[in-house]
């Protein structure tokens, strides 16, 4: 009975031990309990999408209604901020709220924020759906392709200090989004992919080279493959490949698509880029010269993790080995060769002076 109190003692030390040391993070679903949707206007271009795509005239006013509900338990603060579109790191169009210092891309000439009035909070009661009505009027002059963006729905967390633990700090920011889609006319537009500059980096702290990848078209682009290879310049021994499938591109815009150098060292020296870009049944080719300097190579790998070296060609090192082993082979066979001839000499001339001094004694006996 006693030992059993001390099992159950000690099994319960150890759930009280676990319970202060372990620090869980989870997220609030009460916090995600709300919805985004928007009221398609009378310019509304595709009837069967949730999204607004319009048909706009130059300088034309209008309303933009959406809508926002709360599916939780609790009152909530939602905000709705209008977006553009760009092209993430990941080569997706992203919808997300950007930094103030963002740099959009030059060709982007149009942005939709530019637009549409700005963000709005309300507060929305539990099982209530509450509309926000957004001044919007379209571009001066006519357009080709489309401009893109977007309505991203949040919680206004405005004012609310975050939680930290243990030195842990975690952020639950929850979107939604509703794009918008605007055009001016049913011309279409072809495609014009470019590389801007090719240049060694880290990416999510690894070893990379990565290449520019610019749409400067007003039109959207999915399904793109990207397949590339790297090989030292005047050199085709191919040293590092990437291929993507199912890469996207917002209007006018660009990002970083990396090749990974599969956590090894990027060494100083000029390299070339060969990539093949297929969007709409179009294949773009590239060929780009670019240089890893010294001075890159050294700050990235010293900030680089997992880092690995390369294998390096020992066959140098080998054949040096290999001569080296062989002339101390030979040294040893010549020195004992000389050590067994000087043996040898010395048993001959010792083995003739007992000959002689047997022979002079006999003479002696003999008298």
């Amino acid at each position: 009975m006693c030992k059993l109190r001390k099992i159950i003692l000690v099994a319960l030390l150890m759930f009280i031990t676990l319970q202060f040391h372990s620090t869980t993070v989870s997220a609030d679903s009460e916090n995600m309990n709300f919805s985004i949707s928007v009221t398609p206007p009378a310019n509304q271009f595709k009837k069967d999408v949730t999204y607004f795509d319009m048909m706009v005239k130059p300088s034309e006013k209008q309303k933009l209604e959406v809508n926002v509900s709360n599916t939780g338990k609790t009152e909530k603060k939602i905000r709705v901020t209008p977006t553009n579109a760009i092209t993430n790191a990941n080569g997706l169009v992203d919808y997300s709220k950007q930094k103030k210092d963002y740099k959009y891309d030059e060709s982007l000439k149009i942005q939709f924020t530019s637009l549409v009035s700005n963000p709005q909070s309300i507060t929305v009661k539990p099982g209530k759906t509450e509309t926000l009505i957004f001044d919007f009027e379209a571009p001066a002059e006519s357009f080709d392709g489309i401009i893109l963006g977007g309505f991203v729905a949040d919680l206004d967390d405005e004012g609310k200090t975050e939680k930290k633990e243990e030195n842990i700090s975690f952020v639950n920011k929850f979107q939604l989004v509703k794009a918008v889609v605007l055009r001016s006319s049913e011309k279409e537009v072809e495609p014009v992919l470019k590389i801007n500059d090719v240049k060694p980096a880290l990416v999510t702290y690894r070893t990379a080279v990565v290449a520019n990848l610019q749409n400067t078209t007003p039109i959207l682009l999915g399904k793109v493959n990207v397949d590339a290879q790297i090989t030292k310049k005047g050199s085709t021994d191919v040293l590092k490949s990437e291929k993507r499938d199912n890469v996207e591109f917002a209007p006018n815009s660009n990002f970083n698509f990396p090749i990974m150098w599969d956590n090894t060292p990027l060494e100083a020296g000029k390299y070339t880029l060969k990539m093949t870009v297929t969007a709409n049944k179009k294949d773009f080719k590239f060929e780009e010269d670019f240089t890893i300097s010294k001075e890159d190579s050294y700050n990235i790998n010293n900030k680089a993790v997992d880092l690995k070296e390369e294998p390096k060609d020992n066959t140098l090192w080998y054949v040096l080995s290999g001569a080296f082993v062989l002339i101390i082979l030979i040294l040893v066979f010549v020195i004992v060769r000389e050590k067994t001839k000087k043996k040898k000499k010395k048993k001959s001339s010792s083995s003739k002076k007992s000959s002689s001094k047997k022979k002079s004694g006999s003479k002696k006996k003999k008298k």
